[in-house]
C-alpha cells in the first residue's frame, strides 16, 4: 500500500519533493561507496528513462539533492505522468539489493516505498531548495559546498553539462523583486545567512 504523503497520480510538468529514510531510522548509507553508488544510480535512471528512448525532454529533470546518512531528499520535475513512479521504483529496488548484497542481510531498509509532495508555487519551490541544501548543517562542521553529496556546489558553480537543472531556482535572483529576496544578494547568501540565523527548517525532516 502506498505510505501516507505518496501522490498516486503525479502531473505532467510538475516539481515533487521526494524523500525517505532508512526503516527505524537505519543508517542507509555507511560510507563513501554508498552515497557514490546510490548516486550512479539514479544519474543512469534519469540518463535512460524507463521503457523510452532517450529524447531531448527527459522523464526526470533533477533540481537539487541532498543524501544524509539516514534518509535522502530529491527536488525532481517530471514531464510525464510515470517519470517519478518509474524513476523511484527502479532506485529503490537497485540500491537496496545493493545494499543488502554488500553488508550481507535481508529485509526493509527503507520505510516506505518513498513519500512525495506537490510543489505547487514558486515561493515553496524555492524555500523547499534552500532547505534541501541545508539539511547537512547537523553533521558537516565544514562548509556547505564541501558536502559531496549535495547539488548546493552546482548552484554556486552551475556547470553546462551537469544533470542538475539549476535555472528554475537561480532565475529568482535575475528578478529578486518578484519574491522579496532585495536582502539576497546571490543564492549562496539566500541560503547561508538563512543558516547563520539558527532558524527551524521546514518542508520535510532532518534525521
Amino acid at each position: 500500500m502506498p505510505s501516507p504523503g505518496i501522490y498516486k497520480v503525479y502531473g505532467e510538468n510538475e516539481y515533487y519533493h521526494i524523500f525517505n529514510r532508512g526503516n527505524n531510522k537505519l543508517i542507509i548509507f555507511r560510507d563513501a561507496q554508498d552515497y557514490k553508488v546510490f548516486l550512479r544510480f539514479f544519474w543512469d535512471l534519469v540518463r535512460q528513462p524507463y521503457h523510452r528512448k532517450v529524447e531531448a525532454v527527459p522523464d526526470i529533470i533533477p533540481l537539487c539533492y541532498c543524501l544524509m546518512p539516514t534518509h535522502f531528499h530529491l527536488l525532481l520535475k517530471q514531464t510525464t505522468k510515470t517519470g517519478i513512479t518509474n524513476l523511484m521504483k527502479r532506485l529503490i529496488i537497485k540500491y537496496v539489493m545493493y545494499f543488502n548484497k554488500r553488508y550481507k542481510r535481508i529485509g526493509r531498509l527503507f520505510q516506505s516505498a518513498f513519500k512525495a509532495k506537490h510543489v505547487d508555487d514558486e515561493i515553496y519551490l524555492l524555500h523547499l531548495s534552500r532547505y534541501i541544501h541545508l539539511n547537512p548543517i547537523k553533521i558537516w562542521k565544514k562548509s556547505l559546498a564541501q558536502y559531496s553529496y549535495s547539488s548546493y556546489v552546482n548552484y554556486l558553480r552551475p556547470q553546462s553539462e551537469s544533470l542538475v537543472h539549476t535555472e528554475d531556482i537561480l532565475s529568482f535572483f535575475k528578478l529578486a523583486q518578484r519574491v522579496s529576496l532585495k536582502q539576497a544578494h546571490s543564492y549562496q547568501s539566500f541560503v547561508e545567512d538563512y543558516q547563520s540565523q539558527g532558524i527551524t527548517l521546514e518542508y520535510g525532516y532532518l534525521g
